[in-house]
């Protein structure tokens, strides 16, 4: 906001703070599922899902388990999210949904080591600009697209990455906010995975 250590917050925000302060009251009552459902054998594919979104304000990524089995049945899971606070620099849209981007890829592999997941990882991102400079070539883009890019490579194939609607895109709420009553009643759910996407599963919400 640009103030001094020792000057007041505007109104208008102390009365967002204090918004705030009570939501954080009501964090206890969130539960989100956990089980991965995949505890036994009868699976024949399991996947890593991970969405990623941007606004002025914020930028974040979700990841899912994907789960299928040979009944065609396909389960998923929410794993983790992360999200940052925007930069105070004025950065575009794009960029800001580049660093989505790679948050996506450091936060993946950082599951995919921790689990110890040798399966399939798959990206998303609502940003055509940001999935056309990852398929591109490095050299080509300036400086900061192209270091952001260069490490979203190191950690990802082009191949894995997933161009997807903005409205199935659950990394949305990670960019926008969202209240504690709306996470609790589905907000963590993916409209993302509960259609038909490029991969052709048809996928099917657990949340």
């Amino acid at each position: 906001m640009g103030l001094l250590w020792d000057q007041e917050m505007p109104q208008i925000m102390r009365k967002l703070f204090k918004e705030w302060c009570r939501e954080t009251e009501k964090v206890n009552s969130v539960t989100i599922p956990r089980f991965y459902h995949f505890t036994d054998l009868c699976v024949i594919d399991i996947q890593l899902h991970s969405f990623s979104d941007a606004s002025k304000k914020a930028y974040g990524t979700v990841v899912y388990f994907l789960v299928v089995r040979p009944d065609g049945t396909i389960t998923t899971s929410f794993v983790t999210s992360k999200s940052r606070v925007a930069p105070l620099k004025t950065l575009s849209l794009p960029r800001l949904e580049l660093m989505g981007a790679l948050l996506s890829a450091r936060l993946c592999d950082k599951v995919s080591k921790t689990l110890k997941f040798g399966k399939s990882c798959f990206f998303h991102t609502d940003s055509s600009i940001v999935y056309h400079w990852i398929q591109g070539e490095p050299a080509r883009f300036k400086p900061f697209v192209k270091n952001s890019v260069e490490e979203i490579l190191r950690l990802t194939e082009p191949l894995k990455w997933n161009h997807c609607p903005g409205r199935e895109n659950p990394a949305d709420i990670l960019r926008r906010g969202i209240s504690v009553k709306e996470l609790n009643f589905g907000g963590m759910d993916h409209p993302g995975l509960d259609k038909t996407n490029s991969f052709g599963l048809k996928l099917k919400s657990r949340m």
